[in-house]
């Protein structure tokens, strides 16, 4: 097996690297975003368990970013734009 100097390629990125080798923590620091966006608007006062929350969701939800978002709309009955 031929090894790379990833440090040398430029022609992989760290989003592909992560996307082949850890798709989970790619997508909990797109839940994160999601999570911290939503509270600090709509329920401030849980912004501290976003953590907590992420390694449910990550381990569990199987959804899209879209799905996540009307899931919290419908939790936390919140009309139009999250």
């Amino acid at each position: 097996m031929e090894k790379v100097d990833l440090n040398k390629d430029s022609s992989v990125t760290r989003d592909e690297l992560e996307q082949v080798f850890y798709p989970d923590a790619r997508r909990a620091r797109r839940y994160r975003k999601i999570l911290t966006m939503f509270y600090k608007k709509h329920r401030p006062e849980k912004l501290d368990d976003v953590e907590a929350l992420l390694t449910k969701l990550v381990a569990s939800f199987q959804g899209t970013e879209r799905s996540l978002v009307r899931l919290l709309k419908k939790k936390y009955q919140v009309a139009g734009d999250a």
